[in-house]
């Protein structure tokens, strides 16, 4: 066996690492894998300079481009360009921020508190299919709420008891809904 291939004389290392040694670094063996630290510090100090350079040839560029407007006199023209795109944008955000907001309301109107606490902090898109399934769900969403027939709360016949008690005893909804009652 050569020197190297001899293990402790006390036999104590056993292939673990020495005492007080972090068991993740790397061993004699794996430093083939390693970059010296000279190297990476050389590498990022050269990076840190082209970046320097880079943002450098940026800024003279910008104040080339700004004196050529300037010369032309161009540049009050293009900034009130900028301006006048920057409002009409912004109009626009405004409003349609304004009208989500405005339909958002409108959805929620008509649910419950339990179905509001649930979703009413959903995007628009997400809240109308949701309204349009609940609708569908409360027998079509185009159907008036007091309609003959028993709806999924339980009422009947407009909260009356029977078709002849609706006729009876609420005449201008019950006609809304169907017209005279022949009985």
């Amino acid at each position: 066996m050569t020197d190297a291939q001899t293990p402790p004389a006390d036999g104590a290392n056993n292939g673990n690492p020495p005492d007080g040694a972090n068991p993740s670094t790397p061993q004699d063996g794996d430093k083939s894998n390693m970059i010296p630290y000279s190297r990476f510090q050389e590498v990022i100090n050269q990076k840190n300079a082209l970046d320097k350079q880079l943002q450098e040839i940026e800024d003279a560029r910008k104040k080339a481009e700004a004196d050529k407007l300037e010369e032309e006199g161009k540049y009050k023209e293009l900034l009130e360009k900028e301006r006048a795109e920057k409002e009409a944008l912004s109009a626009k955000a405004t409003e349609w921020d304004n009208f989500q907001a405005t339909r958002k309301d409108e959805i929620l109107a008509g649910w419950s508190d339990d179905q509001k606490e649930n979703f009413g902090d959903l995007p628009l898109t997400k809240l109308e299919a949701l309204n349009k399934q609940f609708k569908l769900e409360q027998g079509g969403g185009k159907a008036p709420q007091d309609r003959p027939g028993t709806s999924k709360t339980g009422q009947k016949y407009n909260g009356h008891s029977s078709l002849k008690e609706w006729a009876v005893k609420d005449k201008e909804s019950f006609r809304k809904r169907n017209g005279d009652y022949p009985g």
